[in-house]
Parts: structure tokens; sequence; C-alpha cells
């Protein structure tokens, strides 16, 4: 009976997994390009559409993991201040997000990090040591498992979170499930054991998703060198992040 049980869970477990972690807009499948900014498809079968925007002079490089909701598109004023401060910026997506192809899994998104990673290392062949990777909520987490698998200059992270069992247990009161597979992707606070780079956490005190005890289990369990900058009254969805992530890079690369 308990396997009967839990083969008919797996798919109802997971379906409701997923109508809680993911929002995807579609705003930059048709939208028009401003000017200086290239839009690009990586990826098996060229299925992932992001964005770069290419400073003058660039200092370094950064690649941005947004969150659950939105699309790269929405990160684009982002993109363009942190270009006009010096950096070139991949603006990577999901899939099933603003017109990339497939439908959007934890497992999925954490391979859709990797791929965005390859094409800046290995298409691009950006310099690792000028590689600054950066990820908000979600795309925090998917940014630790980049760092946790290639050696880079540094890692700064927003209002992100130690587990998917845990974000749950702190947003609706219960974990999601132990049992459903997708819910097992992302354990950040096992996988910064891997890390080779500087971090720099923020996380606003205020945060209405995930509570700022997630951070600091997230800085507790970092290898040094790590900073943790408490943002006070920031909510979930913190402002600025050009300026601290190009301030928190410009402390951490040499």
């Amino acid at each position: 009976m308990s396997l009967v049980v839990l083969v008919l869970w797996w798919p109802l477990g997971t379906a409701i997994l997923h109508a809680f972690l993911f929002h995807p807009s579609q705003a930059g499948a048709t939208a028009a390009l401003p000017t200086g900014i290239e839009r690009v498809r990586y990826g098996d079968g060229q299925r992932l559409n992001g964005y770069f925007v290419h400073a003058s002079a660039p200092r370094r490089t950064i690649v941005f993991f947004h969150g659950n909701a939105g699309d790269a598109w929405h990160a684009l004023p982002l993109a363009q201040s942190l270009a006009m401060d010096g950096s070139d910026v991949m603006l990577a997506e999901y899939r099933g997000y603003g017109g990339s192809n497939g439908w959007p899994s934890a497992f999925g998104v954490r391979e859709d990090g990797e791929a965005a990673m390859h094409y800046l290392l290995a298409e691009r062949h950006v310099d690792p040591s000028h590689l600054v990777v950066t990820g908000q909520s979600l795309g925090g987490a998917v940014a630790i498992d980049a760092l946790a698998h290639h050696r880079v200059a540094a890692g700064v992270l927003f209002s992100t979170f130690t587990t998917l069992h845990d974000m749950s247990r702190a947003v609706i009161g219960f974990p999601l499930s132990w049992t459903v597979p997708d819910a097992w992707a992302f354990d950040s606070r096992d996988a910064l054991a891997h890390v080779h780079a500087p971090l720099a956490f923020f996380h606003g005190d205020a945060d209405e998703l995930i509570p700022l005890t997630l951070a600091r289990e997230l800085y507790a369990a970092a290898p040094a060198p790590k900073e943790l900058t408490v943002v006070h009254g920031g909510t979930h969805n913190l402002g600025n992040l050009d300026g601290m992530i190009d301030s928190a890079a410009a402390r951490l690369v040499p």
C-alpha cells in the first residue's frame, strides 16, 4: 500500500512543487531588443534564450540568474547599469521562461545554470578568473550550484535559501515532501562545501518569503573568504542590486 501511495504522490507532489516554485513570464519572447543588447541562444538544441550586454571597456564578466518569477528580460535594466560600470553581463534564462523551450523543473533549472556556465566558459571563452556568478532567490541556488562546479572569481547572492525543503517549510509551514524527486534538486548548504570562490551574501531583515535565518545558515556553511550584509528593512526583492554587485565584485576580485 505504501508503494502505491508513493507512486500516486510523485506526480501530484511534483505538480504542487512546480506550481509553488515557478511563475515564468514570456516578456522577452517577442520584445524588440534595445541597442547594444545581444540575444544569445545556447544549451542543448539552442533551447535557451538569454541576453548579453557589452561594456565599452570591460573589467569583468557577470552572469546573473534571476528568481522564480518574471524572466531574464526583466533584468535588462540591471545588466545595462552594470555594463555602464564596466562589466560585461550575461542574463541567463531557464527552460519555459522568456521564449525558451520546455517546461521549468527544479532539476531542469539546475541544468540550465550549467548550460549558461558552459556557454560562457567554453563557447565565449570568458576567463574564469574574471567571472562573477550572481543570483537572486531561486537564482541564488542556481548560482551556488554553478559555483560548486566551476572555479571562478567570486559569487554574489541575494535573498536565497538553504534547501527547497527549508524554503517550503518557511513559506507554507511544512516541507513539500521528502519523496518528491524534484525537491532534492537544490541543497545549497551542502553545495557550499565545494565552492572555492569568495562569496558575498545579501539578505533583507524584512524578507517576507525567505527568513534571514536561512541566509545566516548559508553564511555559516560557506568557506572563507565570505561576507554577509543584512539590509535593514529590505524585503525579498532587494533594490540596488547593481550597486551591491558592483561594490562586492570590486572588493572580492583582485
